[in-house]
């Protein structure tokens, strides 16, 4: 009885040690001196990334498998800069507004799971933010990786459906669906307000936006809001055609690159 409760004991244990064990870098990581991204986002690497806060007073990064088991929350100093300070001027512009920012890069760059680039710090999901009945909406927030097979339609609204798990067998999918509501639809005027800010604090860094990458389908209902209207005015740069499979995922989070103006 010893012996099994002490095995048990084990397995229990074990996998946390594990956990905690590779989250150390994250944990302990201090970011100083300067970052070098080399090559391409598509073919590239970085040296001496910065790790983006975990959390902060208005915003948060998705998974704690992405951020501190796969590390995949660096990006180059400059990008840092900009990402902290537009959540920073949003706080004080929209303090009852929450982000969430999805996958960055590799601590050392090159290949990120599930992505063609993000390779060399430079390249940042973030999270569609999304309302219910006008109000914010942040249940499917805390998805994590799960978050990235959430689909929306052609004018932003939740599908009852997951699809991505069927391989596995479709009864998950069919569970997993009732817990998704037609009523979530994405909150495109904080969207734009998200990048305005982002813009604005890139100027102030010394980098740009390089191109936004959202579902084709979905950027007239961006456009057609009050900030969207001064996002294409500024002339922000948008994906203008994608091949279909890549416009599929972009609309339960928008990929923006960045140009770093050295």
């Amino acid at each position: 009885m010893k012996k099994r409760y002490k095995f048990l004991v084990f397995l229990i244990i074990s996998p946390i040690v594990i956990v905690g064990v590779m989250s150390v870098n994250q944990v302990f990581t201090k970011n100083k001196g300067q970052s070098v991204s080399r090559g391409t986002r598509a073919n590239g690497s970085l040296e001496n990334g910065w790790l983006i806060p975990y959390s902060g007073k208005n915003f948060n990064y998705f998974s704690y498998i992405s951020y501190f088991l796969m590390e995949n929350g660096y990006v180059h100093h400059k990008v840092y800069h900009a990402v902290v300070d537009s959540y920073a001027a949003l706080e004080k512009s929209q303090p009852e507004k929450h982000f969430t920012i999805m996958e960055c890069s590799d601590k050392n760059g090159g290949p990120v799971w599930f992505h063609k680039t993000h390779r060399n710090g430079t390249s940042i999901d973030f999270m569609s933010p999304k309302i219910k009945n006008g109000k914010v909406y942040k249940d499917l927030d805390n998805w994590g990786l799960f978050h990235y097979v959430l689909e929306f339609d052609t004018e932003g609204k939740l599908q009852k459906k997951y699809p991505y798990t069927d391989f596995i067998h479709p009864q998950i999918g069919k569970s997993v669906s009732n817990y998704l509501d037609p009523e979530v639809e994405i909150d495109f005027e904080t969207m734009a307000q998200h990048i305005l800010a982002l813009d604005d604090a890139c100027k102030k860094n010394g980098i740009r936006i390089s191109k936004v990458i959202l579902m084709i389908e979905l950027k007239k209902k961006l456009f057609a809001t009050p900030s969207g209207k001064k996002v294409l005015a500024r002339g922000i740069p948008f994906a203008t055609k994608l091949p279909d499979a890549v416009n599929r995922m972009h609309e339960d989070h928008y990929h923006i690159d960045f140009r770093l103006n050295d």
